[in-house]
């Protein structure tokens, strides 16, 4: 059964409605007791499969009441060079740095409990279901890795599948290992040589059925071309990735290379997923929920590299 423990303005609420649904205060103290179990729950639970937080790192930097937020692009890799005493021909290291203004974006659902859920829950001693709840959840979280992955058009958020300063290969067909191998190489020497050797792949993100083709042994040996990558680049992680999978809505398949650091993308969420106190709805009683967030946010597009059509 539930615990003891209530939030304040959860019961507040339930008693200001409590009358007009003939509850008594016994009735009221143990939905505010049930929310209380329920949100906990949903608060704890984690959803494997949505990949957009393990890619890219996590940042609250914009303050939850923010509107929209400014951050910088840099386009090309800025360098020093010698220079003559007095020389009034610095290089500019912003010539390739520019400012873009970004939205926050609201997201909500709520879920809720009728009168005879409530009651039939209390006169059997089963707690509350959390199965509407959770769902709540999960749509938050799926909307967010949506919007880092592919965007909005309809809100003209674009997601880094999408992004047009990200250097993008047209693969051959990954018809074979070795063909998948040539490319994945390729992709990250490119990111060290476009950089000038400033920053290096560290994470690669493989549609879940190229690791098949990946894992064909090489000429002669037993050892897959998936081990001998990995052998060969070792500060590499490579994870399966289901967005992968169709990266443009008609089957297309890709493989994301990037170095994973917060100063080169990030996703932003300024207002992580929360429960509103409960709220009457007729004869039932609801849970607003409420996030916000930005998509991701590519600072250095560079540091990134899409293979498209493997």
């Amino acid at each position: 059964m539930s615990q003891m423990n209530y939030d304040e303005a959860d019961l507040c609420s339930i008693q200001a409605a409590a009358q007009h649904m003939n509850m008594d205060e016994g009735e009221s103290i143990f939905l505010a007791r049930e929310l209380e179990v329920v949100k906990a729950t949903v608060y704890e639970k984690e959803y494997p499969g949505l990949m957009a937080t393990t890619l890219f790192p996590v940042t609250s930097e914009i303050p939850n009441w923010a509107k929209t937020f400014t951050y910088g692009v840099f386009d090309a890799v800025g360098m020093a060079r010698i220079i003559a005493d007095y020389s009034d021909e610095l290089p500019n290291v912003g010539a390739n740095y520019r400012e873009e203004t970004g939205k926050i974006f609201p997201l909500g659902t709520y879920y809720e409990y009728d009168l005879q859920e409530i009651r039939a829950s209390q006169a059997t001693g089963k707690n509350l279901s959390t199965r509407l709840a959770n769902a709540s959840r999960r749509a938050h979280d799926t909307k967010t890795n949506d919007l880092a992955f592919r965007g909005d058009a309809d809100f003209q958020i674009v997601g880094v599948l999408a992004h047009p300063n990200i250097p993008v290969t047209t693969s051959a067909g990954w018809t074979t290992a070795a063909i998948a191998f040539t490319e994945l190489k390729a992709a990250v020497v490119g990111i060290n040589a476009i950089t000038k050797g400033l920053h290096n792949a560290n994470v690669i993100g493989l549609p879940p059925t190229a690791f098949a083709t990946l894992s064909e042994a090489m000429p002669n040996t037993a050892t897959s071309y998936l081990d001998y990558f990995r052998g060969q680049y070792q500060g590499i992680t490579i994870y399966a990735v289901n967005e992968l999978e169709d990266i443009d809505g008609a089957g297309t398949r890709g493989v994301l290379v990037m170095e994973r650091d917060a100063d080169n993308a990030s996703m932003e969420i300024p207002q992580a997923f929360e429960q509103l106190p409960v709220q009457p709805n007729n004869l039932a009683f609801k849970v607003p929920c409420h996030s916000r967030v930005t998509g991701v946010q590519v600072y250095r597009p560079l540091t990134m590299h899409l293979i498209k059509g493997i």
